[in-house]
């Protein structure tokens, strides 16, 4: 028996990366899952790998930053498993640049695929929450939204908005018997190991000092097995939190 036996799950952006580890570690607890994302090769691989694994899981190519969208891709998990009871809100865009030299575009991009994404599958999800008596939602901060991070001010604006957002829902939908999170991971993510092998080695080595392990999390293990407790009936007594799933590396701020 797994925490979410029966549960379905929807997780944007688990072709790879962050989101498919979330999406391994929920299925091992007996969750279906279905994951959106804007590149078919990698949602095909994604299914290749889950059905290798022996797991329920579907995909459906779009784009989280259009409300159009992600209502279709609800829509058609609804179809196939007849509901949503978890939201894991995973997908955005990234980049690395100055304050001064942030754009409009930089702003938008990661904006509309993150703080826009979330906002478009929470609400797409809530009439089935809604109509369950229950639901689970797990949103994505970060320590830049928190704490501030160089070179990451329109990444920070998004991630702060999303504490913000995951605190005012959660208290509206209370009533419901939702329980809305986040959590702040830092995660072997291929934005992580970009970051890796295009700076330079003591900048790395930098930021690894700041977690006791120096090394970022698994994203199955140390990652995903927070979210699947979150998304199961064990944590529901905590919402409104943002979560820091980082090995100890906001400690040092």
């Amino acid at each position: 028996m797994g925490k979410l036996d029966g549960k379905v799950a929807v997780i944007s952006g688990a072709g790879y990366g962050l989101g498919r580890g979330i999406a391994i570690a929920l299925a091992k607890e007996g969750a279906k899952v279905a994951t959106i994302g804007r590149t078919r090769e990698k949602l095909e691989d994604f299914q290749k790998d889950m059905d290798s694994r022996g797991f329920e899981a579907m995909y459906f190519v779009g784009d989280v930053s259009k409300r159009e969208s992600v209502n279709e891709f609800i829509d058609e998990v609804v179809a196939k498993w007849g509901t949503v009871d978890i939201d894991i809100n995973n997908a955005m865009c990234y980049n690395m640049r100055s304050f001064i030299e942030t754009t409009d575009e930089d702003i938008d991009k990661i904006f509309d695929s993150s703080v826009r994404g979330t906002v478009y599958m929470m609400q797409a999800c809530y009439p089935y929450f809604k109509k369950n008596g229950a639901g689970k939602v797990v949103n994505f901060s970060s320590i830049a939204g928190q704490y501030g991070m160089v070179d990451h001010s329109s990444y920070a604006i998004a991630k702060a908005g999303l504490s913000g957002l995951t605190r005012a829902v959660a208290l509206e939908w209370g009533a419901d018997n939702i329980q809305v999170n986040a959590i702040a991971p830092a995660g072997a993510t291929p934005a992580w190991y970009k970051f890796e092998k295009e700076q330079p080695k003591e900048i790395v080595e930098a930021f690894l000092n700041q977690i006791p392990a120096h090394k970022m999390g698994d994203p199955e293990k140390d990652i995903g097995r927070v979210v699947a407790f979150l998304s199961s009936e064990d944590s529901n007594w905590i919402t409104s939190r943002t979560i820091f799933v980082d090995g100890g590396q906001g400690a040092i701020r």
